[in-house]
C-alpha cells in the first residue's frame, strides 16, 4: 500500500513540474511580446513623450547616434524566436530552457516597464534601477549559461544569441542611465561630461564585457557592446566633437571585438 501510496505521489510531482515547464514555455513567449508593447505602445498611443525626446532631454554626452539604438529590432525578433522556440518545445523542455527561463522572462519584462516607465517620467533614478537590474541579471546569466560550445545550434542561435544580445545591451544602455539620471536629477556634484566621469564609465563596460567574454566564451555577449561603442566613437570623430570619448569608444569596441573573436575562433 505504501509503495503505491509513493508511486502516485512521483506520478503527481511529475505532471506537476510538467504544467511548470508548459507555463514558463508561455511565459517565454509572453515576456517577450510585452517587451515589444512596452517598448512601442507609447509612441503608438501617444502615451508621453517619446523615448528619443526623453533621451534628449537627459543630454547624456555618451549615448550614441540614433542609428545604435536600431539593434532594438534584432533584439525583439530574436527574443520572440526563443519564445516561439520555447513554446515549440514545451512537451520536453531542453535543459538550457529550464535554466535561462525564469532570469530571461525577468529580463524581458524589467525591459517592458522600462519602455513604458521612461516616457511618463524621463530617465530618472527608477527607470536607472529597472535597466541596470535587467542588466545585472542578464550579467549572471551570461555566467551561469557559460560556454555556447556546450550546447547545440538550435539552442545556441534561438536561446542564448536573444539572451547575450539583450544582456549586452542593458549594460551598455546602463552606462548611458547612469549620466541620463545624474543630469535629469541635476547632480551639480557629478560633472557629467568631465573624462573624469566618462572614462571610467566606459572603461567600467568594457572591462565587464571583456572579463564577461574572457570567463564563459561567451563570444554572443561582445556584438551589443561593439555596436554601441562603435557608434559612440564613430559619431563623435565624424563630427569632430569630444573626440577623447571617441577614441575611447572605438578603442574599447576593438579590444571587446577582438576578445569575442577569439573566443570564437577558438570554439
Amino acid at each position: 500500500m505504501s509503495r503505491e501510496i509513493r508511486r502516485n505521489k512521483v506520478i503527481s510531482l511529475n505532471a506537476f513540474s510538467a504544467i511548470v515547464l508548459h507555463m514558463k514555455a508561455y511565459a517565454i513567449l509572453l515576456a517577450s511580446l510585452f517587451q515589444i508593447f512596452g517598448s512601442n505602445a507609447p509612441m503608438v498611443f501617444n502615451w508621453g513623450q517619446s523615448i528619443s525626446e526623453r533621451s534628449n532631454e537627459a543630454n547624456a554626452i555618451i549615448t550614441p547616434p540614433g542609428i545604435a539604438f536600431a539593434i532594438w529590432g534584432p533584439i525583439f525578433l530574436s527574443c520572440v524566436l526563443f519564445g516561439i522556440y520555447a513554446v515549440k518545445k514545451r512537451t520536453k523542455i531542453p535543459q538550457i530552457i529550464g535554466t535561462v527561463g525564469t532570469p530571461s522572462i525577468s529580463i524581458f519584462c524589467l525591459s517592458g516597464i522600462w519602455g513604458l516607465w521612461v516616457p511618463f517620467h524621463g530617465t530618472d533614478f527608477i527607470s536607472l534601477i529597472i535597466i541596470s537590474l535587467a542588466a545585472f541579471i542578464g550579467l549572471m546569466l551570461m555566467h551561469k549559461i557559460g560556454n555556447p560550445k556546450k550546447y547545440n545550434g538550435f539552442e545556441n542561435g534561438l536561446v542564448i544569441f536573444p539572451i547575450a544580445l539583450i544582456s549586452g545591451w542593458l549594460l551598455t544602455a546602463t552606462t548611458i542611465a547612469i549620466l541620463s539620471a545624474a543630469n535629469v536629477h541635476n547632480l551639480s556634484w557629478m560633472n557629467t561630461e568631465s573624462l573624469v566621469v566618462i572614462i571610467p564609465l566606459l572603461f567600467f563596460l568594457v572591462a565587464t564585457v571583456a572579463f564577461t567574454i574572457h570567463k564563459t566564451k561567451n563570444y554572443w555577449y561582445a556584438i551589443a557592446p561593439v555596436w554601441g561603442l562603435a557608434n559612440l566613437g564613430i559619431g563623435k570623430l565624424s563630427q569632430n566633437i569630444d573626440t577623447e570619448i571617441g577614441i575611447a569608444s572605438l578603442a574599447g569596441a576593438l579590444l571587446v571585438s577582438a576578445i569575442g573573436l577569439d573566443r570564437f575562433l577558438r570554439q
